[in-house]
């Protein structure tokens, strides 16, 4: 998942390759909900070590404000479900900066 979130991260020039790492990001989290674990865990690593540093929250909320072409929509509505689900299970008070960030994005 690390590498999906990176390609989100660093591929702005190919909406294609974005939308298939959003849809198989979001589509191994639906197939077992328990795997938001990993993202969460990833997102707890970026106190750690340089190399495993990767904030997914970071990552996903400026995607989500950085594309606001309709022709984005598939994707921004999948970054945003994959999103709302990894500050759920980080937990708002730990994330409480970032949730409220994502909350004034969709109001």
């Amino acid at each position: 998942m690390r590498n999906l979130l990176q390609i989100v991260s660093m591929v702005s020039s190919e909406p294609e390759l974005v939308r298939w790492a959003l849809a198989l990001v979001n589509g191994i989290i639906e197939d077992n909900r328990n795997r938001i674990r990993f993202l969460s865990l990833l997102q707890k690593s970026k106190s750690g070590q340089a190399e495993k540093k990767l904030d997914c929250i970071r990552i996903l909320h400026s995607y989500l404000i950085q594309n606001t072409d309709v022709k984005t929509r598939p994707e921004r509505d999948l970054a945003s479900h994959i999103l709302a689900q990894l500050i759920a299970h980080a937990g708002i008070q730990k994330n409480s900066e970032e949730a409220l960030n994502y909350m004034h994005y969709l109001l």
